[in-house]
């Protein structure tokens, strides 16, 4: 399915899920994480309302990638910018998700092109998925590309598996793995 297929779909999920979340999931603290990686200490006091740039055409070396990822990470929406939405934005495909989709597929491109930055790509992913304030389809995706990111290195994703809510796994389970991906 191509990136515009993904995101209708995403948009789709996100006005029936942000609906029917009735209680406030546990909220999973990876600040801990952000700051042993590196990619900052403190959120963004005002985000803007557009996406960021794309990141360079040449590969970013870790400290790049860390500054683009903490970006993105206050780029995301939140669920309380979904129910700010009036009755006929909410029949729409929100900008809200529009931009997390854009922003997901900038760093899962960077991750895709420079496979040298896959733990750091998993240390965002999992900050993405963790964070409780994420709407379930946001942190859905960022769970199905952890687990693509994650077959690729090579590496066990059951342990962060288990710690999310399962309502986002099993979300994210319905998303299709990327066939180069696969084990």
């Amino acid at each position: 399915m191509k990136k515009t297929g993904w995101i209708i779909f995403l948009s789709v999920v996100v006005i029936v899920f942000w609906r029917y979340e009735s209680k406030k999931m546990k909220r999973l603290s990876f600040v801990p994480i952000l700051k042993q990686i590196g990619i900052g200490s403190a959120p963004m006091k005002d985000r803007p309302e557009t996406t960021q740039p794309s990141p360079p055409d040449r590969p970013l070396d870790e400290s790049e990638f860390q500054n683009f990822a903490y970006r993105t990470l206050n780029l995301l929406p939140k669920k309380s910018e979904f129910k700010e939405l009036n009755a006929e934005q909410v029949h729409e495909m929100p900008d809200l998700l529009w931009r997390a989709g854009i922003e997901l597929g900038k760093i899962a491109k960077i991750l895709h092109d420079q496979p040298a930055l896959a733990h750091r790509g998993l240390a965002f992913y999992e900050a993405c998925a963790g964070e409780a304030e994420y709407p379930t389809p946001v942190r859905a995706l960022c769970v199905a590309n952890y687990r693509d990111l994650s077959a690729r290195s090579k590496v066990s994703s059951e342990d962060f598996m288990r710690t999310l809510p399962v309502d986002v796994r099993v979300l994210s389970n319905r998303i299709p793995q990327d066939s180069s991906a696969k084990r």
